[in-house]
């Protein structure tokens, strides 16, 4: 009778919490592949085959929307994800993005564009509500002109050779979207010429070289809800105006030997070229690209490692698979990751059994050879704590970790057989970014510390052959400000000797909005004082931002230097500084 009582009450207990999960979320079915771990890549004969190997090797799974997407949690995170890439770059003393190789550009949501009259322009994507537009800003003329998104929000665009490529999310079709847009250097005229969609796909990393845009997506799944394969499909106007499914000899097992959830898709294309497209059923987390290929890393979290896998650029630009190897532990960033001279270097952070900790270390990688082998291994760093920061730098690769203060280290790369840890620095505070100016000066750029992380620091660091100093510092300890910069390299200004980003204050009830911004940074060591034993003031300007009234949307995100004057972009409006940094001009868009 007791076991009867017993097991009525667990089921009333189960129907409750089953009911008050549904008040968040449905069930919904997933499906997933454990691919070989052996280097067996190969494709698929014929369509029936992809569809006879997905029904045979997906399993079955079982998750609620309250736990991934609950009011919205997976919208916002998809919307608000950094997905940017760079510029053609100008002359005239126009701004470019702030990339993580040089001459390998990252989409961004606003651009500064050299035409091939000599007029510069400024481009940039204004969203309200569910419509969105890209406007073109002329400053010789004060003139604004804009082209609608329709349907899409945009994630970034690109610029190039009279042509903007704008990609972003087709929410009610779930779908990565591209468009090309015809720019008319005379009129500013943008006009839709080519529309590329790639239905199931949610997840997106770009890059642009010479004009090439190379996009990596990853799908949702591979099969449907009913558990019947959905293959790889796409839409390119070029081709036509239906959908089509990708050849199945297109489609490839086994690159990448992660638990797969759905495709990886490699696709690249230029304005007015075929569309290369392969799939691979995989995962990934993040990308890294260098002048030579693209690599995806992707977390084994059964196993604690990252795979990295190589894919080179043949002579038309196009990408082609090489081989992978895997590295201890996480890797979190773009900027963990980095290719110099035939080698691939990487900092990763992982349990160590014999220090019964976490700690951070380099690695290095021989790509000349075949299954790019392990070279060398740097000794430990920040035992017990995280790493929030990595920049490579020629033969020089700088780390931050943390718990309360900020160790930021030196590593010397000459000698990749043996990478070595010359100096650690503690001070106060944590750098989220780090920017080599020259060999010797490293500006960071973070939150002050005072026990936990808030508000904002820059700092200016001095590295000589074994030590390292902080020359200067600003530091704002403040608990209500939001900084884009600190999550989103993109949104930091650099140009010649001028740092700057947005910042946001909501420290009072109107809150405040200004950009941040750090002049006459030196790369040369011996602009600075470099007896200080304790951190000088940095010299620091703050550029106040009013949003327009009533306007809800309006919000600062942006500062980009125009014909060689700073503006303030927000997504309704332009703001211009003189030399002076004096207001001198606005504009709505």
């Amino acid at each position: 009778m007791k076991k009867l009582v017993y097991s009525i009450l667990i089921s009333v207990l189960l129907i409750g919490l089953l009911g008050a999960l549904s008040a968040c979320g449905r069930w919904h079915t997933w499906y997933s592949v454990n691919l070989p771990t052996e280097e067996t890549m190969s494709s698929f004969e014929s369509t029936d085959a992809l569809r006879s190997y997905l029904s045979s090797h997906t399993k079955k799974n079982v998750y609620r929307d309250s736990l991934f997407s609950c009011a919205g949690a997976m919208k916002d995170a998809v919307n608000d994800m950094p997905m940017a890439p760079g510029d053609t770059g100008a002359s005239l003393d126009n701004s470019e993005t702030n990339v993580q190789v040089s001459g390998i550009d990252e989409g961004d949501t606003v651009k500064t564009y050299l035409a091939s009259n000599g007029k510069s322009y400024l481009f940039s994507c204004v969203i309200e509500n569910e419509a969105s537009r890209i406007i073109a800003f002329e400053p010789t003329l004060g003139r604004v002109t804009s082209a609608d998104c329709e349907g899409y929000v945009p994630y970034g665009f690109y610029t190039y050779g009279g042509k903007v490529i704008v990609y972003g999310r087709m929410e009610k079709e779930d779908s990565i979207t591209l468009t090309v847009y015809g720019f008319n250097e005379e009129s500013g005229a943008l006009t839709a010429e080519r529309t590329l969609s790639f239905p199931n796909t949610y997840f997106c990393h770009s890059r642009m070289i010479d004009g090439r845009v190379y996009v990596v997506m990853q799908s949702y799944s591979m099969v449907n809800e009913d558990g019947e394969p959905l293959l790889p499909s796409y839409l390119d106007t070029a081709e036509g105006n239906e959908i089509k499914l990708l050849s199945s000899e297109n489609v490839f097992v086994g690159a990448i030997p992660t638990r797969a959830y759905g495709y990886v898709y490699l696709v690249s294309f230029s304005a007015e070229s075929a569309l290369d497209f392969h799939a691979y059923i995989s995962s990934y987390d993040e990308i890294y690209m260098s002048k030579s290929a693209l690599y995806l890393l992707s977390r084994d979290y059964r196993e604690d490692i990252t795979y990295f896998t190589r894919f080179a650029m043949d002579a038309e630009g196009r990408l082609c698979y090489e081989g992978r190897n895997s590295i201890p532990g996480y890797i979190s960033s773009q900027f963990f990751v980095d290719e110099y001279r035939d080698v691939f270097r990487a900092v990763a952070y992982s349990y160590d059994t014999d220090l019964l900790n976490n700690v951070t270390k380099l690695y290095t990688f021989d790509l000349s050879k075949e299954g790019f082998p392990l070279m060398g291994v740097s000794e430990g760093m920040g035992i017990g704590e995280s790493v929030y920061s990595v920049r490579f730098d020629g033969e020089s690769c700088y780390v931050t970790t943390a718990v309360t203060v900020d160790p930021l280290y030196y590593v010397d790369v000459s000698n990749p057989s043996a990478p070595t840890v010359k100096a650690e620095l503690k001070s106060e505070g944590v750098n989220d970014y780090l920017h080599a100016v020259s060999d010797e000066i490293v500006v960071g750029i973070g939150r002050a510390g005072n026990g936990s992380f808030n508000g904002i620091k820059v700092s200016i660091y001095y590295k000589n052959a074994d030590s390292l100093k902080e020359l200067a510092c600003y530091s704002l300890p403040e608990y209500r400000i939001y900084v884009e910069a600190l999550n989103n390299h993109k949104a930091i200004l650099v140009h010649k000797n001028t740092f700057a980003f947005a910042v946001k204050d909501y420290k009072n009830a109107e809150g405040e909005q200004y950009l941040l911004v750090v002049p006459n940074v030196s790369g040369n060591a011996e602009d600075y004082d470099l007896t200080v034993s304790v951190p000088k003031e940095l010299t620091i300007l703050r550029l106040a931002y009013t949003p327009l009234k009533g306007n809800y949307y309006d919000s600062l995100s942006r500062a980009v230097v125009l014909q060689g004057r700073m503006y303030a972009v927000g997504n309704n409006q332009l703001i211009c500084y003189g030399e002076d940094f004096k207001q001198i001009a606005s504009y709505v868009l």
